[in-house]
């Protein structure tokens, strides 16, 4: 089966949005299918992206050319920035349809609505909502009528959008990981505390700041590595520095797939305070599947996965003083923390590999394809 990925953004950025596109590319390659994944062409591209083409020489990688206007605005603002987004796919859009009918693909999978609305009517398409928009949007009305299934990433972003624009049935396939490359590895535990992701406010790591503020009290040489990178990192800083906290607390960047199950390993906790309007985040996955404990917020899609007190610990949105009693909670009961990893790993093996989520995405494929054919 010859079959389109539309991710224009996987060139120039790395995002959760970003990365499960990709490896659905590799798994569904993996199955024998004929992949094309659709890129916009830029002068850099991310060292994931570089890597992940090097790896994966029987995905064809198909390059798109920005036409008209705003094409010297920096790439990775049109990812973070909502207007700039829909900016870019408008301007690819005659591109992206040209393409599509030359390439007479058996089925396209988009990744962001907007995209959709480019994709041919002559050819089937599947849309994956990875959250919830803020607000109800014309264009989002249009994307989920002219596609031929919709599929979500979680019940939680499944009922956002039906209940936002009525829409028609709604599939829930939720992303896998993977679990021979997340694992765990006996290594010393150096770092106390854990974040992994980007840096943009509903991201929620201020609210994890002032939890260290509030634990460094009584745990003064606490070791805490923040990694990943993004828009609200300077803030973050200033936060840091306001609360005299330079020394307990490390920003290192974005962390490469080579480095991050080691960085996994070597956290007694790891923390993810998000509270966007998203399915179940990819680094929940991850370190759940290297055995770690991890503290995360009870809303979205989080706790789809995390079932409280058995495979981690949840806790309210926005809450530093929850946040802080779970961690120092894990930091004093080394039972607890092995307890919750190991029960995570035992739920991606169940349930939230790769290959499980591709089963799924497969079947749905064969049932898209088969209509009216």
């Amino acid at each position: 089966m010859k079959i389109g990925i539309y991710i224009p953004t996987a060139s120039f950025f790395v995002g959760g949005g970003e990365i499960v596109p990709l490896m659905q590319a590799k798994y569904l390659a993996k199955r024998g299918n004929k992949i094309h994944v659709s890129v916009l062409k830029t002068s850099t591209q991310t060292e994931y992206f570089k890597t992940f083409q090097k790896e994966n020489k029987n995905i064809k990688f198909d390059y798109l050319k920005m036409r008209l206007f705003g094409s010297d605005i920096p790439y990775d603002k049109r990812v973070v920035d909502h207007k700039l987004g829909h900016e870019m796919y408008f301007n690819l859009g005659r591109e992206v349809s040209d393409y599509c009918t030359i390439q007479k693909f058996d089925v396209v999978i988009t990744h962001y609505a907007p995209a959709a609305v480019s994709i041919p009517a002559s050819t089937k398409q599947i849309l994956v909502l990875h959250g919830v928009p803020e607000t109800k949007e014309i264009v989002n009305g249009v994307a989920v009528r002219v596609v031929d299934k919709l599929v979500a990433v979680s019940k939680y972003v499944a009922g956002g959008w039906e209940k936002l624009y009525n829409t028609p049935r709604i599939e829930v396939i939720y992303n896998g990981i993977d679990s021979n490359l997340f694992t765990s590895e006996k290594t010393s535990k150096d770092i106390d505390i854990l974040y992994v992701g980007r840096l943009i406010e509903v991201k929620g790591v201020q609210f994890l700041i002032n939890a260290v503020w509030n634990l460094v009290k009584n745990y003064p040489d606490l070791r805490v590595v923040i990694g990943g990178n993004g828009p609200y990192e300077e803030s973050l800083r200033k936060l840091t520095g306001k609360l005299s906290m330079e020394k307990n607390i490390r920003f290192i960047g974005y962390i490469p797939d080579n480095n991050l199950r080691r960085y996994y390993n070597r956290s007694k906790v790891v923390v993810l305070p998000s509270y966007s309007k998203e399915g179940v985040l990819t680094t929940l996955l991850e370190a759940s599947s290297c055995e770690c404990a991890v503290v995360t917020t009870n809303c979205c899609g989080m706790k789809e996965f995390v079932e409280d007190g058995e495979n981690g610990l949840l806790v309210k949105p926005k809450s530093s003083k929850e946040i802080a009693e779970k961690i120092q909670y894990l930091l004093n009961n080394d039972s607890i923390r092995q307890k919750l990893g190991k029960n995570a790993r035992r739920e991606i093996e169940r349930n939230w590999t790769w290959d499980k989520s591709i089963d799924r995405f497969k079947k749905l494929i064969k049932e898209v394809v088969n209509v009216n054919n």
